[in-house]
Parts: C-alpha cells; sequence; structure tokens
C-alpha cells in the first residue's frame, strides 16, 4: 500500500498486477515527503500472524490505523486476469523460494511438476493466510472488505487507458503523471521473462482458478474457460471440496459450498453480489 497526503490518495497494491511499477512511479512522483509507503515483511500480533505490508489485504488493514484514510482518500487499484496473475504468482512463489529456483526463473517458467505443486498446496494456503503465497490470494481480497467495494479507480493492468480515464477527470493527478501510468499499461511482465503463456492455458490452473477465484470473475467480469483439471491431485482437491458435505470428509472447508455438521445444522457460503467500485 502507497499513501499520497499530498494527493490524498492510495494505491492498494494488488499482488502481481503491475502493483510494483505503480508504487515506484508514484513514489517518485509524489510531492517530497508527502508519501507513506507500507513495505516487508512483519509480525502482526493482533492476527497473530506474519503479514505483507506490501500486499495487505484489507481483513488485515482494518486493524491499521490507517484505515480510516480509506473513507477520507480517493483509491487506486490495478487488476488482471486471473489466469495470468495465477501464472505469475506460481513464478514469484519459485523465485522467492530458494536460490535455485530464483536462478532457474530466469530463464524458463515454472515446470509442470512444480506448477501442480504449487496449485495444490493453495486452499490450505488460503485458508491458513500463509504468507508465502500472497501473491496468489484472491484480489477482492485487497479491493473489497467482506462484500462493500473500498477502491474508487480500478485499473485493469493491460489496458489502463479507460481507468485513467476517470481518474484524470476528477484532476487528482498532475498530467504527467496519468501520462506515465498510461505508459505502464503495455504489460505487466518485464520484456525480457520467460513467457507464462502455457501456464495460463494450463487446465489444472484454469480449473482451480475458477474454483479459488470464483468471486474475482464474478466480480470483475473476466472471462472464464470451461474446463476440468487433468491432474489427479488438482481434480481430487476440487472434488472432495465441492462434492462433500459432511465437514470431515470436506478436503478444504474454504472451499466447500456447504457443510453438514453431524451434531447440528448445515452452514451454507453464499456468494454476494459485489460492485466493482464504490463510486
Amino acid at each position: 500500500m502507497l499513501i499520497c497526503h499530498e494527493w490524498k490518495l492510495i494505491f492498494l497494491h494488488v499482488p502481481k498486477c503491475s502493483g510494483t511499477a505503480i508504487r515506484q512511479l508514484l513514489n517518485e512522483e509524489s510531492p517530497f515527503g508527502s508519501t507513506v509507503s507500507f513495505f516487508d515483511f512483519s509480525y502482526n500480533y493482533i492476527l497473530k500472524r506474519y503479514v505483507d505490508l506490501a500486499h495487505l489485504p484489507l481483513m488485515d488493514l482494518r486493524h491499521y490505523g490507517e484505515w480510516s484514510l480509506l473513507q477520507e482518500y480517493h483509491t487506486l487499484a490495478a487488476l488482471r486476469h486471473p489466469y495470468a496473475r495465477l501464472a505469475s504468482a506460481c513464478r514469484e512463489y519459485y523465485k522467492q523460494k530458494c536460490r535455485d529456483t530464483e536462478i532457474q526463473m530466469r530463464t524458463s517458467p515454472p515446470t509442470v511438476e512444480q506448477l501442480i505443486a504449487y496449485l495444490s498446496a493453495l486452499p490450505a494456503a488460503f485458508e491458513s493466510h500463509d504468507l508465502r503465497y500472497v501473491h496468489s490470494f484472491p484480489m477482492v481480497w485487497f479491493t473489497h472488505y467482506g462484500s462493500s467495494p473500498m477502491v474508487d479507480t480500478l485499473l485493469n493492468c493491460h489496458d489502463f487507458a479507460n481507468g485513467l480515464l476517470s481518474l484524470q477527470k476528477l484532476s487528482i493527478l498532475p498530467q504527467h503523471v496519468i501520462d506515465g501510468l498510461l505508459k505502464l499499461s503495455i504489460g505487466p511482465e518485464r520484456p525480457n521473462s520467460p513467457s507464462l503463456q502455457s501456464l495460463e492455458s494450463n487446465p489444472n490452473l484454469q480449473a482451480i482458478a475458477n474454483i479459488l477465484y470464483y468471486e474475482d470473475f464474478n466480480t470483475f467480469g473476466f472471462s472464464r474457460q470451461n474446463v476440468q483439471a487433468t491432474d489427479p491431485s488438482i481434480h481430487e482437491i476440487i472434488s472432495r471440496s465441492l462434492t462433500a458435505t459432511n465437514s470431515h470428509d470436506i478436503e478444504h472447508l474454504g472451499l466447500a459450498p456447504k457443510v453438514r455438521w453431524y451434531w447440528g445444522r448445515d452452514s451454507n457460503r453464499i456468494p454476494p453480489a459485489m460492485a466493482m467500485t464504490r463510486r
């Protein structure tokens, strides 16, 4: 997260959506001394877990004093198609895992085996808010508090033009900053990075993304493919989480649309209808 008091602007950093480039531009162009940038890792004694200050889901940010500024300042965030974002998050995980995989990611994308291992870990990682997987947390975690949108302007990181047009009309940012942001919309990946197209089109990635990011798809209107997982382990995770209803037969409770407790009533997960922005 980045706050510019002079512009009365907050940038909510959704991981793997060109956020680093946007933060850098805003930080460099903002009036001297007016910007506060949340960065680095920390242990939060209220949440009882580690957090990434650069990427704070709003359910976590709610416990920080800066939360009140979200009601006073204009809020900005960038989005990306869930398939492309998940592929990029997978690569980021291995870039940060160890020296050997960091070197590997410089010249080649994750292998199919690495992808399956990463995808298999996500449901449990989301339930525990495992910081090692923060780059793949759902986008609505960073843009919505519960079902309430907290962002005023959304940018699609493949085409900033439409979002920047509305921001330009509000005269919040100087024109040269708007122009700088527009130049970033050529794409979120570095020019020399290995292509992730094979990962983005992998049916296992798409199948589990359809489940993990159902709110992202529904809220932001991204298209999704009707695919089935081809890897047995991914298929089993999805099947046991979505078809079982008895509480102790479900693979991951966070994915289950319905939970039947042997001693009590059923619990149902009913996805809310959420607006994209608050304006």
